[in-house]
């Protein structure tokens, strides 16, 4: 396989999630928060981005199982869950569900960031359920609202 290289516009980013850190990519002008890291801010255009320190916690928007994975390498691990999260400082990303049964992830649910090395300078960023008094937190939202996540 071959090694994967950040660019110099992810380097930073990856170099955070290998020290076991989430970031964002801030608009000093406007406030937006956005990823993947751009040249410019996607709201207001400003070159003004910096990386900030996120939470790390997240709620699954939309997820899927991987049956058949598109390389020899990743087939090994399969079947495994590919999710949609909504980041607690506002920008969505791409991620794995792990650390649970298939059967136990709904959208709504409550997410945390885990980190796996890949290299010295990079690691990818995966997430699994956010814990709390022994169980899995759903969205608060949809609880207060008497509504089932779906």
């Amino acid at each position: 396989m071959t090694p994967f290289v950040p660019s110099p516009l992810s380097r930073g980013f990856f170099a955070a999630a290998r020290r076991g850190e989430l970031t964002v990519q801030r608009c000093t002008s406007c406030g937006k928060a956005q990823l993947p890291p751009r040249p410019a801010c996607t709201a207001c255009m400003s070159e003004a981005v910096e990386l900030v320190p996120a939470s790390g916690r997240a709620t699954v928007r939309s997820f899927t199982a991987v049956h058949r994975a598109p390389t020899k390498e990743l087939q090994k691990q399969a079947p495994y869950l590919i999710a949609l999260v909504d980041l607690d400082e506002g920008p969505a990303m791409m991620t794995r569900i792990v650390q649970v049964p298939a059967a136990e992830v709904r959208i709504g649910m409550r997410v945390q960031a885990r980190f796996e090395p890949l290299s010295d300078d990079v690691a990818l960023i995966y997430f699994a359920p956010e814990e709390r008094s022994g169980g899995f937190v759903t969205d608060r939202a949809s609880e207060r609202q008497g509504e089932e996540p779906h």
